[in-house]
């Protein structure tokens, strides 16, 4: 059995029109997926960049309290006077009441500390969040202060020259 010609005409007008459509779709889906891969890549670098001020500018914000905070003459009295004087208890239960100030006007901290040098890195002064208190602080009690000269940030920080700051990665406290 023989084809006549127009069925043949038909038959490959037929498979060409499939081959092209099929083409064309596969430009169009290449492309489309181009443009949105690239619109992608616009938004999240806007929102990258967006974010990476945010960091700079808390460092910044962090960096300054921690320079105001090394300035003040009770950290000086407590790093220069023996632990046990009473001008040193006076000065770390005025630096408490400094650092629940800051506390209280920085929400996004958690604690603020002064650790020692002398004694394996015992924390001198340690004020908290009050779990039990929403909004409120709390300084914790001598006997509660931990020694910390296995942490990172107190052995790094000790490499450091006068007015470095290091900023250590973000971990559990426990």
């Amino acid at each position: 059995m023989r084809l006549s010609i127009g069925l043949k005409f038909g038959f490959w007008l037929g498979l060409l029109g499939t081959l092209l459509a099929l083409s064309a779709g596969y430009y169009l889906y290449d492309r489309s997926r181009d443009l949105l891969l690239k619109a992608v890549d616009e938004k999240l670098l806007a929102a990258s960049q967006v974010l990476s001020h945010q960091i700079n500018r808390a460092g910044r914000d962090i960096e300054a309290d921690l320079r105001l905070m090394a300035a003040l003459p009770e950290v000086r009295q407590i790093a220069t006077l023996p632990a046990d004087a009473a001008a040193a208890k006076q000065a770390r239960a005025q630096l408490g009441e400094i650092f629940g100030q800051l506390l209280a006007t920085r929400e996004q901290y958690i604690q603020a500390r002064l650790i020692g040098v002398a004694d394996f890195g015992r924390e001198l002064v340690r004020v908290e969040h009050d779990q039990r208190q929403s909004g409120q602080w709390r300084t914790v009690p001598a006997a509660e202060l931990r020694e910390a000269s296995h942490q990172p940030y107190v052995y790094e920080t000790l490499r450091l020259a006068p007015g470095q700051f290091y900023f250590s990665r973000i971990a559990l406290d426990k």
